[in-house]
This record gives structure tokens, sequence and C-alpha cells, in this order.
């Protein structure tokens, strides 16, 4: 084979391998039909507390996102237990300056009185009355700081069952389905014996797009 034919066919191969890669490379690409069962999530969204419904922000078949108000119980009481006990802790508090003023004075008074009869000035009558005074308005002190906890932990806990209130979807979901009718200010009951619930159910083009699915 000549030289030229030998350069032709070498040209001839190079060309056709391009083509190849371009093709390869620029096809669309093929259907794939893949056979299978997508299940779905559910969500049951139950009330945290017992009380009446004030209003459901969602409909059957209704799409959600996450974080978004589902219904709300009456915030009544809870808003009530909340301003009680918040109001108690200010009047604990202002209890509490009180009692730190006096501690302040009957320490004072117990430390002069006890000057005074290490010197044998004052009498020992004196001096048990200062003591015991001091000792008194101490306890006063001590006893005002657990009524201020308690006061605190009391609002917290009032804080957290108005949250309880709002009912809220802990999921993007693709539709709700409501276990049974509810309607405005019906009774709802707690999660432990809950009876109408929401559910929250997750489509399977929801899953396929989580899956990361085309």
């Amino acid at each position: 084979m000549k030289t030229g034919q030998k350069i032709v066919l070498i040209l001839l191969v190079l060309a056709a391998a391009a083509a190849g890669i371009y093709y390869a490379l620029t096809r669309s690409p093929r259907e794939i039909i893949l056979t299978g069962i997508v299940t779905t999530d559910e969500v049951i969204v139950s009330p945290e507390i017992q009380g009446r419904l004030q209003r459901l922000f969602v409909q059957e078949g209704d799409p959600v996102t996450n974080g978004e108000l589902l219904a709300l119980i009456q915030p009544e009481t809870e808003q009530a237990n909340m301003a009680f006990y918040t109001s108690s802790e200010q009047q604990s508090a202002a209890d509490l300056a009180q009692a730190q003023a006096d501690l302040e004075n009957a320490r004072l008074n117990f430390e002069r009185i006890q000057g005074l009869y290490s010197n044998n000035v004052e009498s020992v009558q004196t001096y048990d009355q200062a003591r015991t005074t001091y000792e008194s308005v101490r306890a006063r002190v001590d006893s005002m700081n657990q009524q201020i906890q308690a006061a605190l932990a009391q609002k917290e806990k009032a804080a957290v069952q108005l949250g309880y209130t709002k009912i809220f979807a802990p999921i993007p979901a693709a539709f709700i389905v409501l276990e049974k009718p509810v309607a405005a200010k019906s009774f709802v009951p707690d999660g432990v014996r809950a009876c109408r619930r929401v559910r929250c159910r997750l489509l399977p083009q929801f899953v396929e797009r989580v899956s990361g699915l085309p």
C-alpha cells in the first residue's frame, strides 16, 4: 500500500472515531422504563393538649409545607395561666427585693449587737433577739427565691402549653387527610386520647423528587 493511501485510511479511521465520540456525547438519553412500587410516608398530627378547636386552616386534599399552621385550639385558658404566673413571678420578685433589704438591715443590727454583747454591753436577751431576727429574715429570703423559681417553672410550662394551641405540619406533604371531620368550636382531646387527627400524606412524586429521580 502506498504512503498516500495509508494516510487517507488513517484520516478516515480518525474521522469515524470522532464522529462516534460526538454522537455519544450529544445524543439524547433513552427513556428507561422501570417497574416497582413507590411507597409514601404518612405522619399523624395530634394535639398535645385538649381544648376546643377555634379554627382549622386546611381542608381535605390541601397541600401543606413544613411548619405550616394547620389548626388553632382556643388559647384563652393557656393565656390566662401565662398572665397569672407572669404576675406571680413579678410579685415574688418585688417581695424578694423587700426581703433582701430587710435582711441587710437585720445583718447590720445583729453584727452591731454581737459586738456589744462580746464586750458585755448588751444582754443575752437582746443578742438572742437580734440573732433570731437575722436568721428569720434570711430564711424568708431563701423562701422567696424558691417561690420565684417555682413561678418561673410554672410560667415556662404555661408558655409551652400556650404553644401547643397551635398545630403545625411537621413535614412538607402533598395533601391532608382528615381522619374524622373536625368542625370549628368542637372539642379536641389531647394526643393520648385523640380521635380527631390530621394525617400529612406524602405523595409518590414527592418521594421521587426527594430520591433524586428525574
